[in-house]
């Protein structure tokens, strides 16, 4: 008898009394992007671990040196409760000297919100020139489905891309004797043959040849 009592007392103490709730996080996917310049490429605002999400509204920003926004469009995840309305309440490209901006906002028509995760919105940019910038989530809001909505506590991570100097085929910042080792190892390759480097046909035209090399002779020396 006394055993069992001490085995129950044993199992009590080591027993979770409360299991801890994950926390609800937006962010931008993939959090960290390498592109090249003129290149075009999307990112997803994604929400995770949320209860009952029935609106969102979100600011990012974006160095306008390296990136040109291109489109911002609504992500599947808050249709899968019902009908919804988005709304683009600002997109520009000079909203000061050195950043643009996006804001977008997006409300559920329906009686209860939705569960889980998934996307929120897809945003698209062309590399405009080289460095880094930040993909800065700001004044993010979600909120339920309750009348008035509650908003719903959670963190917001940021994205980070780079973009690379013509000629940095290696991507360790600068343009030196190295890249040209790996493009003279391409010079001459078409697209689809066994020495084609993609990494090495700066003006995207399937061959690698003077062309590139004059873009990589331009820009060697050249750091970030």
């Amino acid at each position: 008898m006394l055993i069992s009592v001490s085995l129950v007392f044993v199992a009590f103490l080591v027993t979770p009394t409360a299991t801890a709730m994950a926390t609800t996080t937006i962010y931008v996917e993939p959090q960290s992007i390498i592109m090249r310049m003129e290149e075009n490429f999307s990112v997803n605002i994604t929400i995770v671990n949320v209860v009952d999400l029935c609106g969102w509204d979100f600011t990012l920003y974006y160095s306008n040196s390296v990136l040109n926004g291109t489109s911002i469009a609504e992500g599947s995840f808050l249709r899968t409760g019902g009908n919804t309305y988005f709304y683009v309440s600002n997109f520009t490209d000079a909203y000061n000297a050195t950043h643009g901006l996006m804001r977008a906002v997006c409300t559920l028509f329906a009686p209860t919100g939705v569960n889980g995760g998934g996307d929120l919105a897809k945003i698209s940019f062309k590399a405009k020139g080289s460095g880094e910038t930040s993909l800065d989530l700001a004044d993010t809001i979600i909120v339920d489905s309750a009348f008035p909505p509650n908003e719903i506590s959670h963190v917001a991570d940021d994205g980070l891309v780079r973009v690379l100097i013509p000629g940095d085929i290696n991507g360790d910042g600068e343009v030196n004797y190295k890249d040209l080792f790996i493009l003279a190892k391409a010079y001459g390759s078409h697209e689809g043959g066994p020495k084609y480097n993609p990494e090495a046909d700066f003006n995207y035209d399937g061959n690698v040849n003077y062309r590139d090399l004059f873009i990589l002779a331009k820009n060697y020396g050249k750091t970030e």
